[in-house]
């Protein structure tokens, strides 16, 4: 296909196939599914960074992983925070976790605005995960541990979660 080129062999992995795309030749999701399917394949397609385009098994995805761990785990969604910055974390967004876009995110997350459970930071990197962590209520203080205040380890202020009091 016209603006879809193979990732050298270092970057292929036994259940992802990795392209370079030029986003102004290649033909878009919707037609990649189409000639896939006309060969009688299927695979989910991730989008990332309007350069890379990942094909993976049908039923393989990081939203998919997410909500297998946390059952596993015993958790609801509710307490299961994710992050993310382009294309390939959209699914992981939407698995119905609390989600935080952070500022410095790619265009492919904007279709992610205004939904309940997805906020969108208004700093960059890991000060932007702190923010969301922080405007979804995910971490709540904890109360005293007389463990910790007996060895003299914690000093006056500080302690888990007071890095997040300056978010």
């Amino acid at each position: 296909m016209p603006g879809i080129r193979l990732q050298p062999a270092r970057d292929q992995r036994a259940f992802k196939l990795s392209y370079f795309v030029d986003r102004f030749e290649w033909p878009g999701p919707r037609n990649v599914r189409k000639h896939l399917k006309e060969h009688g394949l299927a695979a989910s397609l991730i989008y990332s960074h309007h350069e890379f385009l990942d094909l993976l098994p049908v039923r393989a995805s990081k939203g998919r992983a997410i909500q297998y761990l946390a059952r596993r785990w015993g958790f609801n969604m509710d307490e299961v925070l994710v992050a993310g910055d382009s294309g390939n974390d959209a699914d992981m967004l939407r698995s119905g976790a609390l989600g935080v876009v952070v500022k410095n995110h790619s265009s492919e997350l904007r279709y992610l605005r205004g939904r309940e459970r997805i906020c969108f930071a208004e700093r960059s990197y890991a000060r932007g995960i702190l923010e969301g962590i922080s405007r979804h209520g995910f971490l709540v203080e904890p109360g005293p541990n007389p463990a910790v205040e007996e060895s003299g380890i914690v000093e006056e202020g500080g302690g888990p979660g007071a890095e997040l009091e300056s978010v």
